[in-house]
This record gives C-alpha cells, sequence and structure tokens, in this order.
C-alpha cells in the first residue's frame, strides 16, 4: 500500500510508528517544512516533499504521488505560534480532504 503522509507533525509520529509494522506499506512524506518532529525524532530520515498542501494543490499532488490513501496531519502545534493557528490548520486540514479525490484521512 502507498500511503503519502502529510504534515510530520507530533500526530505522524505515532502514525508511523504503526505503520512501520507493516512490510508492505511505502510511505511518502510531505511537510511545510525539512525537519517536522517526525525526521526531529528519528522515524524517518528526511521528508519526501518540502512543500505546502492546500485545498487547490492536493489533487495536483496527489496525482504526482500516486498514493492509495492520505493521512494528513493537522497538528498545528509544530508550525504554528501565533493565536488560532492551531484552529486555521485544523480547518484547512478538513478542507483538503474534502477536497481531495483520493481517501484522505486528517489525523
Amino acid at each position: 500500500m502507498r500511503i503519502w503522509l502529510i504534515g510530520g507533525g507530533q500526530a505522524s509520529v505515532k502514525v508511523v510508528r504503526q505503520l512501520q509494522k507493516s512490510a508492505d506499506m511505502e510511505l511518502i512524506v510531505s511537510a511545510p517544512v525539512e525537519r517536522p518532529p517526525i525526521v526531529q525524532q528519528g522515524l524517518i530520515d528526511q521528508v519526501d516533499y518540502v512543500e505546502v498542501v492546500t485545498p487547490l494543490n492536493i489533487n495536483a499532488q496527489a496525482r504526482r504521488v500516486r498514493p492509495d490513501l492520505i493521512f494528513l496531519d493537522a497538528d498545528a502545534a509544530s508550525y504554528s505560534r501565533g493565536t488560532g493557528g492551531s484552529a486555521l490548520l485544523q480547518a484547512l486540514a478538513e478542507e483538503s480532504a474534502a477536497a481531495s479525490t483520493y481517501p484522505c484521512l486528517v489525523i
């Protein structure tokens, strides 16, 4: 199974720990920064794509990645320091999942 993980925050850390139990899984990771928590904690060496995924570009980027399933990490604590940033990123993740033509779960 080809899984595209978008985000790389603390929720991604939990998901990757579980996904690594499956040998027949391919993980592709996108994050808005080069060293999100998933890299800092040593679960993966580096992200595959440093990019921002939005409802406007999720399908174009998904066509490039060709995932069977998308996990969208709505954990904003890693990237947002401003007031309301967490709520904004949660809403953006939910809108991206709704816009996706691929199966997508917000984590």
